[in-house]
């Protein structure tokens, strides 16, 4: 039997890819914690399709936010000093 191993390479180990900013999904509550935003806030912009960019998992109504996406989007306000 061969098992899909979606593209991670077997080398990585799971403790490397927790690391990783991409691989660490956060849920809604933990999402808007992490950008001191409400749930509503999050629900409302996913609604107006705003950012920060959203994953729907398959098959299902959950919704996660990757790391890396939440850190791209806080970045994107980032004022510059004159």
């Amino acid at each position: 039997m061969t098992h899909h191993n979606s593209g991670l390479k077997k080398s990585a180990p799971l403790a490397q890819l927790s690391d990783d900013p991409y691989h660490i999904l956060l849920n809604e509550k933990q999402a808007a914690a992490y950008l001191g935003l409400t749930d509503r806030t999050l629900q409302q912009r996913r609604y107006l399709s705003q950012p920060p960019v959203y994953i729907k998992l398959p098959g299902s109504n959950a919704v996660r936010y990757r790391l890396s996406d939440l850190m791209a989007f806080v970045a994107a306000g980032e004022v510059p000093l004159p």
